[in-house]
């Protein structure tokens, strides 16, 4: 059967999934109704018969046997930023049949158009409990742009892990239709580009391009990224800068405490641009002027932001409270002793008070120390 070219007879198209997507898609319940049968685009060149549904297809597991005939219907996909930039997802669901294999876990996979993937956890029970239809609900990373869009276009579906024998997740299978996050120009664009990305194993979404943030004017709301730990948290400039220090707003999560808004002043050497947002600077440099004051809008809302202020190597001794950066969030420690060449022996406060080694570099002093006694 070669899907891609569109020679899937009736009953293989079926047995794949592309029938019950072909069928969601003239409902206009595929893609949360983007009307995606009729393979109509404003640009580009036309598209053959099938593609779309084609395409959708390709690189994507075949359903679980025993539900094959009746699979997941998905509907209604909803991926937008929240007030501080989280990546919130939803997507309705409805289970014609009840899912007899036990299973050790369900997952939402996630496939940007543009390679890598997601997975947002939903209930294994799902699939056998007695309500047969609701709503999936999760955060993702990395998906959405900076102006929290959809950038390229995301494919999505159900796998189910099976229990294995002493409770563990074995065997992956797919157990809905697939659903497309995103517009219908971005699902016809994506067709016209060839095959979908092939996924590697554990990758997540393919990260924007860096760049070196440029010399001159940086108009407030330019989005900018600082480095956090082992990954960039993307924030937007808080104020019109030319000079070679920038004062960033970002929203990130202190651990035990909520997402809130900080700001922090760097190097400009030290932050980063991505490259779509080069683009539009160079193109129009008033063109962030929105953001600007959407975040001006926010801020009215969450009150003043923290500062963060880089600590200053030389004032740092035993019992310094530092903030270091651990999977995506703000980590309270401790300093156990003296800089030296630049780094300088932290312990985590509380949790598993880890003890470790970190660059004084990356590291900022903990404005809530004193008032949450630590």
């Amino acid at each position: 059967m070669d899907l891609w070219n569109g020679q899937a007879t009736f009953g293989q198209a079926k047995q794949s999934g592309l029938f019950w997507t072909a069928i969601l898609a003239g409902l206009g319940l595929l893609s949360g109704g983007c009307g995606v049968a009729g393979h109509s685009a404003k640009e580009g060149t036309a598209l053959a018969p099938g593609q779309i549904e084609t395409w959708l297809q390709t690189n994507i597991p075949p359903l679980a046997e025993e539900i094959a005939a009746s699979p997941i219907k998905l509907s209604a996909p909803e991926l937008v930023a929240n007030e501080f930039g989280q990546e919130t997802l939803s997507v309705a669901y409805k289970r014609p049949v009840v899912v007899r294999t036990m299973a050790a876990e369900l997952n939402l996979v996630l496939l940007p158009a543009n390679g890598g993937q997601a997975r947002v956890f939903a209930m294994p029970s799902t699939l056998i409990q007695p309500m047969d239809s609701g709503t999936i609900r999760g955060i993702t990373s990395g998906l959405l742009d900076y102006r929290g869009k959809i950038s390229h276009g995301i494919r999505a579906y159900l796998e189910m892990k099976q229990a294995t024998m002493n409770m563990g997740a074995g065997e992956a299978s797919r157990v809905s239709d697939v659903i497309w996050f995103g517009t219908q120009e971005q699902l016809a664009e994506a067709a016209r580009k060839g095959p979908p990305p092939s996924v590697t194993p554990g990758a997540g979404p393919t990260s924007p391009t860096l760049q070196n943030v440029p010399t001159g004017e940086i108009p407030k709301g330019t989005p900018l990224s600082m480095r956090c730990g082992d990954r960039w948290a993307r924030g937007f400039v808080a104020e019109a800068s030319g000079g070679d220090r920038v004062k960033l707003l970002v929203y990130l999560v202190r651990r035990d405490k909520p997402y809130m808004p900080w700001t922090v002043e760097l190097p400009r050497t030290e932050l980063r641009i991505e490259s779509d947002a080069l683009a539009d600077l160079q193109r129009n440099p008033a063109g962030f002027a929105e953001i600007a004051a959407n975040n001006d809008m926010k801020l009215s809302r969450h009150g003043m932001p923290n500062k963060l202020v880089p600590v200053n190597p030389g004032s740092v001794k035993a019992g310094t409270a530092v903030l270091d950066f651990w999977n995506g969030m703000l980590d309270p420690c401790k300093a156990t002793g003296p800089v030296q060449d630049g780094a300088v022996p932290i312990q985590r406060v509380g949790l598993d008070n880890a003890k470790m080694v970190k660059l004084a570099a990356g590291l900022f002093l903990d404005p809530f120390a004193d008032s949450a006694g630590k």
